[in-house]
């Protein structure tokens, strides 16, 4: 028997192949003979040929769940067996589309060849809302369509953080009713993520904006050893360009000179001129400081790079 799961969900991909082998354990407990195979593996061929080319003396059902199926160690399968004729053999083939390794002539030659074939695309509008639903009605509890609303906008409807957040709503309104406070309370808003939003604002030397910028990515979870080190890379690069300017100094020399990229540098040429040189070196000395004193123990983190901050 072929069976073959596919699509971009990657969450609900993974949870139907679980609940697949839940169900085969389940029936055939220890006469199940369960075998995982990754056909992006340089050995995946011979993986796959080793449980299909020999029988099994104790009349074990196999199981085969293979990942990254759409490859070429799946097409060469196909061409030698007729798996979809085989009683004692479950061939699992699961696939991610989205991978670069997805083979769309194998998955399309799976597709024909399996006698059961499910997709797995991302869930919109009412059929997320009734996933949700019937998540919550799996685990005794019910949610309001207000907080239903709210969940889904502060998870960016992501199945995995959905499914996440809503396992610890359930569990918060204990068999009962997930309001819209509870969804305010537990579920944190997710921001898009700049990963150029740090770096832009302190370049700009905009105060107001680097606090809050920093704020929310603590709230995002973060490291704050990251964090300070891109604060330390920032406020050297102000000072660096302070100097040079000060020198009355030309943004090619200063590129020369610094090493700095020129987009760094026209970026930066306007906060360095606001900016401060001797807060700028007190900032910079402060953050090495706390940086010690962070792994010894002697202080918090978090606050000292707003207080470090707030000085500039």
């Amino acid at each position: 028997m072929l069976i073959l799961y596919s699509g971009s969900d990657a969450y609900r991909l993974r949870h139907a192949t679980t609940a697949l082998v839940a169900e085969y354990h389940a029936t055939y407990g220890s006469v199940l003979n369960l075998f995982t195979v990754d056909g992006d593996d340089d050995d995946a061929a011979e993986q796959l040929e080793r449980p299909l080319k020999y029988p099994s003396f104790f009349e074990e059902k196999k199981l085969i769940v293979v990942s990254n199926a759409a490859g070429a160690a799946m097409a060469g399968i196909l061409k030698q067996y007729k798996l979809h004729e085989l009683d004692d053999i479950v061939l699992a083939a699961v696939q991610h589309t989205k991978n670069e390794s997805c083979d769309k002539k194998v998955l399309t030659a799976l597709a024909k060849a399996a006698n059961k074939t499910e997709a797995f695309e991302p869930l919109t509008g009412v059929a997320l809302a009734s996933w949700v639903r019937d998540y919550c009605t799996d685990r005794n509890a019910t949610i309001e369509t207000a907080a239903l609303t709210a969940l889904l906008q502060r998870t960016n409807s992501d199945m995995q953080s959905l499914s996440n957040e809503l396992g610890k709503l359930c569990a918060y309104a204990g068999n009962g009713v997930i309001a819209l406070q509870a969804v305010q309370l537990l579920t944190p808003t997710r921001y898009e993520q700049d990963g150029w939003e740090l770096s832009n604002a302190l370049a700009a030397h905009d105060k107001r904006s680097v606090i809050a910028v920093l704020w929310r990515r603590l709230q995002d979870g973060v490291s704050e050893q990251l964090l300070l080190a891109s604060l330390a890379a920032g406020i050297r690069n102000l000072s660096l360009v302070k100097d040079m300017q000060a020198r009355h100094q030309p943004n090619g020399v200063i590129a020369s000179a610094t090493g700095l990229h020129p987009f760094v540098i026209s970026k930066t040429t306007r906060g360095a001129a606001a900016a401060d040189a001797d807060k700028l070196r007190h900032a910079h000395l402060g953050l090495a400081r706390l940086d010690r004193s962070s792994k010894d123990g002697l202080a918090d983190t978090a606050d000292g790079l707003f207080s470090i901050l707030l000085g500039l």
